[in-house]
């Protein structure tokens, strides 16, 4: 098992640094073209919505090596206006003596400040209602309803390199099976290296911290990950990413593979 975690992550680390050593081509963007938003971000939500009346969706691979377990999310994002989106999202757990749907979220994201000049700037804010569709009983669902709230920005640095940042809250007000109450909040920044026309590169650093109280005692659980992955525009809407998380505390898991396959519609 060992052995594989580690030819897992030579092989990710390899593939990234043949990427970072290869020259960035003519058709990278310049000035004269503008910047390359990002496809999407594989531990971050990212900022920008889809346009007006535009569809888009997506199948997440989650696979963490330790504790050993499959997370499938299948999310689902219409753009009402070019400042309104709805986005589904539901997850389905695959454990290795159980499996099934997960708790379901229904939310909006709202642009509140986005420019389109030289140095474009996007400010999103979301919120969503976490729906207990998950079986508690096999600790894959909560058993509780909940709401999760974020703030995220993005702009770029250069016409290749966009910065991204990203902060949220989730919360169960009741606590569902495992607590009176849990509260997690989370941190992040990314950034999106886009080579050329059709691939690029995206670093992240996710910072979670969750708090549960029960009874008269509280605990809390800390997890970092880094991560490094590849996006590639396979034809014109269609885009699949694959990303290696590395867990940087005790409470993280030790590797997480990530692949995403996205569709605008």
């Amino acid at each position: 098992m060992k052995s594989d975690r580690k030819s897992i992550s030579l092989i990710a680390i390899a593939g990234v640094f043949a990427l970072l050593n290869t020259p960035v081509s003519a058709q990278a963007p310049t000035e004269d073209q503008g910047p390359q938003q990002a496809e999407f971000l594989f531990l971050m939500e990212d900022a920008y919505l889809e346009e007006h009346d535009e569809w888009e969706a997506a199948l997440t691979v989650d696979h963490r090596l330790r504790p050993s377990k499959t997370i499938y999310t299948v999310e689902l994002g219409y753009g009402v206006s070019d400042d309104l989106q709805i986005e589904i999202e539901v997850p389905f757990e695959d454990r290795n003596r159980s499996s099934g749907f997960g708790d379901a979220e229904v939310g909006l994201d709202v642009a509140l400040l986005q420019t389109d000049d030289g140095q474009p700037f996007q400010l999103t804010a979301g919120a969503a209602v976490v729906i207990p569709t998950g079986d508690k009983n096999d600790g894959i669902g909560t058993g509780d309803w909940g709401y999760e709230l974020s703030l995220r920005a993005a702009t770029h640095i250069t016409p290749s390199v966009q910065v991204n940042l990203a902060a949220g809250h989730e919360a169960l007000p009741n606590g569902g099976t495992a607590a009176d109450a849990v509260k997690e909040w989370s941190a992040g920044v990314g950034l999106t290296w886009s080579v050329d026309d059709d691939a690029q590169i995206v670093s992240e650093f996710l910072h979670e911290r969750e708090r549960e109280e029960a009874s008269d005692e509280t605990e809390h659980e800390v997890e970092n990950y880094l991560s490094t992955g590849v996006i590639v525009e396979v034809v014109d809407g269609v885009s699949f990413g694959s990303a290696t998380a590395f867990g940087l505390s005790h409470d993280s898991d030790d590797i997480r593979i990530l692949t995403k396959l996205q569709f605008e519609l």
